[in-house]
C-alpha cells in the first residue's frame, strides 16, 4: 500500500470510529471558558472527553446498520461487540473516578446527565412508527436534543463541578454553542440520508427536503455568528469570539460547496477538524493577543459583507471592541 492510500485508509477509520469527536468537548469547553473564566483543572477536560467517548461508542453500537452504509472506514466500535463494550465501560468508569474529586453531588449530576444522553440512542418504553421510541428517530427533536447536549450540558457542567452559581455570560455561550452544533447535526443528516432512509429514519432532510434544510443551515449559521460578533462588540464576550467574523463567510461558502458534493462523508469530518482549529485559534488569540482584535476586524473588511470600523475602549482590565457598519462614523 502506498503512503497516500495508507493515510487515507487510516483517516477513514479514525473518522468512522468518531475519534476526532472525542476531543471536541475539551476544545469547545476551553474556548467557552474564555468567557466563563472558570478554574477548570486538566482532569476535568479529560473527564468530559471520556464521557463523550462512551456516549458516541454506545451510539455507534445502536447505529451499526446505518453506519455500514454511511461510513467507508473500518469500524471497530459497533462492529466488534467486545471492543465496544470494553470502550463504553472503561471510559465511563474512568470518567466517574475523575468526577469523584468534585463530590457526590456532581457524581449524581453526572449520572443523570449521562442517563439523559443515553436516551438519544436507547429504546424507550414508548412506541413511534410501530417500534420502540428512540429520540434519534424523531425529526427535528433529534437535532435539538444533540445541540442541547453540546450546549446546555457542556456549559452548565463546569459550574456544577466547581459548585458555582451560573452567571449571565453562560447563557450567551450556550446559545452560540447550540447554534454551532445544530449546524453540525444538520450537515451530518444531509450526509447520512441514504443510510437513514434504508433504516427507516425520518430526519430533517427526508421530511422537508434538501433545499429547505440548506436554508435552515444558512439561517442558523448566520444568526449564531451575528450573535457572537454582537456580544463581543457590546462587551459581553472576550475578543477571541471574533473568530465568528471569519466563520461567517467561510461557513456559508462551505455550506454551498457541501451541497454540491455527491459524497459528503469526508467533507463532514473535515468540518469538525476546521471547527476545532477555529475554536483553538480563538482561544489562543484571546490569551496571547487580546489587544489585536481591532486589527483582526480591520483586516477582515475585504472578506466580509460589512465594512467594520473598530475602536478599543478600556474598561478596567477588560478591553471592549466596538464596530459600526458601512457609511457610519468612524469613532
Amino acid at each position: 500500500m502506498n503512503p497516500g492510500a495508507f493515510i487515507a485508509s487510516t483517516a477513514e477509520s479514525l473518522f468512522a470510529n468518531r475519534v476526532h469527536i472525542f476531543v471536541m468537548p475539551a476544545v469547545a469547553t476551553y474556548f467557552a471558558n474564555q468567557a466563563l473564566g472558570l478554574p477548570l483543572p486538566f482532569e476535568y477536560y479529560l473527564m468530559i472527553c471520556l464521557t463523550t467517548a462512551w456516549g458516541y461508542v454506545y451510539n455507534m453500537q445502536t447505529d451499526a446498520d446505518e453506519d455500514s452504509v454511511n461510513y467507508r472506514g473500518y469500524r471497530v466500535f459497533g462492529r466488534h461487540r467486545i471492543a465496544t463494550i470494553l470502550a463504553v465501560y472503561l471510559s465511563f468508569f474512568i470518567a466517574m473516578v475523575l468526577a469523584a474529586r468534585a463530590g457526590w453531588i456532581f457524581i449524581v449530576y453526572g449520572f443523570l446527565v449521562n442517563l439523559l444522553l443515553s436516551f438519544y440512542s436507547r429504546p424507550l418504553p414508548l412506541r413511534w412508527n410501530g417500534r420502540r421510541l428512540r429520540v434519534k428517530e424523531i425529526p427535528f427533536l433529534k437535532n435539538i436534543y444533540c445541540a442541547l447536549c453540546w450546549s446546555v450540558a457542556l456549559i452548565f457542567t463546569p459550574y456544577v463541578y466547581l459548585s458555582r452559581s451560573v452567571d449571565g455570560a453562560a447563557f450567551v455561550v450556550i446559545l452560540i454553542c447550540f447554534g454551532l452544533n445544530y449546524v453540525v447535526e444538520l450537515l451530518w443528516d444531509l450526509r447520512d440520508t441514504r443510510g437513514d432512509w434504508q433504516a427507516g429514519f425520518r430526519t430533517v432532510p427526508l421530511v422537508v427536503g434538501e433545499t429547505m434544510t440548506f436554508w435552515i443551515l444558512r439561517t442558523v449559521h448566520v444568526l449564531t455568528c451575528c450573535l457572537a460578533i454582537w456580544k463581543v462588540e457590546a462587551g459581553g464576550l472576550p475578543p477571541g469570539f471574533l473568530v465568528a467574523v471569519i466563520h461567517l463567510p467561510v461557513g456559508l461558502l462551505f455550506i454551498q460547496w457541501y451541497r454540491l458534493l455527491p459524497d459528503k462523508e469526508w467533507a463532514s469530518h473535515f468540518y469538525i477538524l476546521y471547527a476545532g482549529v477555529l475554536l483553538s485559534s480563538g482561544a489562543i488569540w484571546n490569551l496571547e493577543h487580546p489587544r489585536n482584535s481591532a486589527h483582526l476586524l480591520s483586516a477582515l473588511q475585504v472578506v466580509t459583507p460589512w465594512w467594520l470600523s473598530c475602536r478599543e475602549t478600556r474598561g478596567g482590565d477588560r478591553i471592549y471592541i466596538t464596530a459600526s457598519s458601512a457609511g457610519g462614523e468612524n469613532r
